[in-house]
């Protein structure tokens, strides 16, 4: 109880909360009708524009994320480090291309909305294979160092990583999945083609994921304080 209270603590809980909220009344929508189903596609609508105005504040703490990440020095191989740099560069361009999107929505600037928006789920669904990527050569790095290994706690300690980074890849994998279908009709795969119910269905599974690995850390550093 005392974890689920800290999430609405932080802005990465309280956005873990929301997009849940948003993608579940999605999913949910798809069940009822008439003016039930109306109320939640709307609780979806302004949900989702609600991150979008949040994330108008992300650039400067992506920023320095980037920064203190630099090359990668700590990564466990060339690898990772490579796939990190890609992964922060594509986070870091992610949310000016947003924010230009969404001025246009507004008339701020005279461009094409929609190329932007389009350029932007490109961005992230790059992202999202990236950082599925690294996820899945952590798991076979951590792997490796069981073998043989015999001290109970340390070997608890690499299974609960490897967990961490098995959620983390099923959260990428169900991003990339909405990502693609965001895309223009038949451009790419199945991009937009899922049905509503799929869309969030998938979104409600990537946010619940999310909110469980939150749930997850906040009980680890309980444990460890």
């Amino acid at each position: 109880m005392d974890e689920f209270a800290k999430l609405f603590e932080s802005y990465s809980g309280r956005d873990s909360i929301v997009r849940t909220t948003s993608y579940l009344s999605l999913y949910l929508s798809t069940y009822t009708r008439g003016s039930l189903s109306k109320k939640l596609r709307l609780i979806n609508k302004e949900l989702s524009y609600c991150r979008l105005l949040m994330r108008l504040f992300d650039d400067f703490p992506m920023l320095r994320y980037t920064i203190n990440y630099g090359l990668g020095s700590k990564e466990k191989n060339g690898l990772l480090r490579v796939l990190g740099i890609i992964k922060n560069l594509l986070d870091q361009l992610y949310y000016p291309i947003e924010h230009i999107a969404l001025a246009a929505d507004h008339h701020f600037l005279k461009v094409d909305s929609g190329s932007f928006y389009t350029v932007g789920t490109v961005v992230w669904g790059l992202s999202c294979y990236v950082d599925m990527i690294r996820a899945l050569i952590m798991m076979v790095i951590l792997q490796r160092q069981t073998k043989g290994l015999k001290n109970v706690v340390l070997h608890e300690k690499i299974v609960a990583m490897q967990l961490e980074y098995l959620l983390l890849g099923f959260k990428d994998a169900a991003d990339l999945a909405l990502a693609i279908s965001y895309l223009p009709y038949g451009s790419f795969l199945w991009a937009g083609r899922l049905s509503q119910r799929n869309v969030g269905l998938f979104g409600t599974i990537s946010s619940l994921i999310g909110v469980v690995m939150l749930l997850r850390r906040l009980k680890n550093e309980k444990s460890t304080s």
